[in-house]
């Protein structure tokens, strides 16, 4: 796999409850984030999230993915996700 591919996991019964909203588009974004460590090293991480919108750009719901690390396709993404609050 290529080292700039950027993987992004969701729960399924987030983007269900995303599609229930009948938005007329899904939009991933991402966005880098700054942080700090228990030890007080400061770290840069990818917050992702979806998010529905009506044709007129309004949003009508958003829910939080994770990225491929921390989380993957094999795990219970349930304690990692991010969230956009």
């Amino acid at each position: 796999m290529a080292k700039n591919l950027l993987t992004v996991i969701f729960k399924p019964e987030d983007l269900q409850r995303l599609l229930d909203q009948k938005p007329k588009k899904v939009v991933i974004r991402s966005v880098l984030e700054e942080g700090k460590l228990d030890n007080g090293q400061r770290v840069g991480y990818v917050r992702v999230y979806a998010e529905g919108t009506t044709m007129e750009g309004t949003t009508v719901d958003t829910v939080p993915g994770c990225p491929d690390p921390p989380c993957t396709p094999d795990d219970d993404t349930s304690g990692k996700e991010t969230t956009t609050n």
